[in-house]
């Protein structure tokens, strides 16, 4: 199982990233998550990362900048994959 380790987000991902914030209970709907990650990657794509296996998003890390301080926002493991030191 070769797992490819925090790597900026692919457009075409941020459904499969939206999905996987709902299935962890972050956000509650799947279109407000997809439009919410979208104006992410838009300001600023590095800000969304993701963690693949087999080319399957398995982790996603949002985060944030506003100049001075960065947070991170939101991090999210599909349940399968906790508890292994993905989100950490």
């Amino acid at each position: 199982m070769a797992v490819s380790v925090l790597r900026t987000v692919k457009r075409r991902q941020l459904a499969d990233a939206a999905a996987l914030l709902v299935a962890a209970g972050l956000v509650e709907d799947q279109d407000d998550a997809l439009v919410e990650l979208t104006a992410y990657h838009a300001a600023d794509p590095r800000m969304i990362v993701v963690v693949e296996e087999n080319g399957s998003v398995i982790g996603v890390g949002v985060g944030s900048f506003d100049g001075y301080r960065g947070m991170l926002r939101r991090v999210a493991v599909t349940e399968r994959w906790r508890s292994l030191g993905l989100g950490s």
